[in-house]
């Protein structure tokens, strides 16, 4: 895994159970409802903050948060809602750090890191994605 290669460690693999989601249009499989967060770190030494999982109570690791319905208008086909992106600051990033989103779409995790007095970077392929930034 390149993930591996270049020193990075996986120290947890959190499921974003999608409340709600929009269904998929496939008829060969189970629609699928969630999405995997993996939490990698490159120091022994990173930042956590266990207090912001205190509202989940069992099962740490299954996060229930209903997906963001998608304004028609918005060419993003994932947006995060604002409290999947809180949840993983809060947790995983200090009060006024740096955030990059290496895959920013259009930008919900850039804004709500600016939003919450965190510095943030985001990265895109997609110019059309990048281009709904420009609010930021």
């Amino acid at each position: 895994m390149e993930m591996a290669k270049r020193k990075w460690v996986l120290r947890s693999a959190i499921i974003w159970h999608r409340k709600h989601a929009l269904t998929e249009a496939v008829k060969d499989r189970p629609r699928r409802s969630y999405e995997n967060i993996f939490m990698f770190v490159k120091d022994r030494r990173y930042y956590f903050n266990r207090e912001a999982l205190q509202d989940i109570v069992v099962e740490e690791d299954v996060w229930t948060i209903p997906a963001r319905p998608r304004p028609t208008n918005e060419i993003d086909t994932a947006p995060f809602p604002d409290e999947l992106v809180e949840r993983c600051l809060e947790m995983g990033c200090p009060p006024a750090g740096w955030v990059l989103d290496p895959f920013a779409g259009s930008g919900t995790t850039v804004r709500v890191a600016i939003s919450s007095g965190r510095s943030a970077t985001g990265i895109d392929l997609n110019p059309l994605l990048t281009c709904t930034c420009h609010w930021i």
